[in-house]
């Protein structure tokens, strides 16, 4: 990763169905690092101190299932783009949480606001 420990430019790939990420000591990816992944299924981010999900990781319509274990995950799950996604109708998506890590009032606000659709594990 180097000094920055962000993740630059944008990947491109109309094929790439997984994407490994976990415990590689991410903090950021650039705002459009997920533009053109549109058949990604699968996102492991397990592991990294990210402050933040790019925007673009909220309109991938494939995305299916996303690890999220080990992160603080009440510092992704937040913000107007996830609040669209939440909006959005969409095939059965599974989000990977340390669920009995999160605080009681994030925790209760994640599964007030869940549609359907979306699992937490």
């Amino acid at each position: 990763m180097g000094g920055s420990d962000c993740l630059r430019g944008r990947l491109k790939s109309a094929n790439l169905i997984t994407l490994l990420l976990s415990n590689c000591r991410l903090r950021a990816l650039e705002e459009d690092f997920f533009m053109d992944l549109p058949n990604l299924q699968h996102l492991y981010l397990r592991g990294n101190p990210l402050r933040a999900l790019p925007a673009s990781l909220w309109s991938i319509r494939s995305l299916k299932k996303m690890d999220l274990r080990s992160t603080e995950a009440e510092k992704l799950l937040t913000g107007s783009a996830w609040e669209a996604f939440l909006a959005q109708e969409r095939p059965s998506m599974q989000i990977l949480l340390d669920l009995h890590r999160l605080p009681r009032k994030f925790r209760y606000t994640l599964f007030a606001q869940r549609p359907k659709w979306l699992k937490f594990k």
